[in-house]
C-alpha cells in the first residue's frame, strides 16, 4: 500500500503534511483522523487535508505549533505530488 512513498530524484521528494500536523503520530502513520494509519492520497500529498476526506472524523491538518503554513508550501507540495514541475527546482545557469 505505502510501497512508492519516496520516488524519484531527491530534488522531486515530496514532503507529506503529516509531517507538519499536531495530530500525527510519525512511528505509527496515523493520527487522530486515522487511527489505523493515514490513506495514502493525504501522506502523498494528493489530498490536501485542510479539506474533508472519507472517514476522517472532521478531523483535519493543524499545523504543530498552531502557527499558520504559508499557502506556497502547500501548492509546492501537492504540486510536485501531481506532478508538476516546480521552476524553482530547475537548474541555475
Amino acid at each position: 500500500m505505502r510501497e512508492n512513498r519516496f520516488v524519484g530524484h531527491p530534488n522531486e521528494m515530496v514532503s507529506p503534511q503529516c509531517n507538519r500536523c499536531r495530530h500525527f503520530i510519525m512511528m505509527k502513520m496515523a493520527c487522530a483522523a486515522f487511527p489505523g494509519g493515514v490513506p495514502d492520497e493525504i501522506l502523498l500529498n494528493r489530498h490536501d487535508h485542510r479539506k474533508p476526506y472519507p472517514d476522517d472524523n472532521g478531523i483535519r491538518f493543524e499545523s504543530e505549533d498552531g502557527a499558520p503554513v504559508q499557502e506556497s508550501w502547500f501548492a509546492r507540495n501537492l504540486a510536485k505530488a501531481a506532478g508538476i514541475p516546480d521552476p524553482d527546482d530547475e537548474p541555475r545557469t
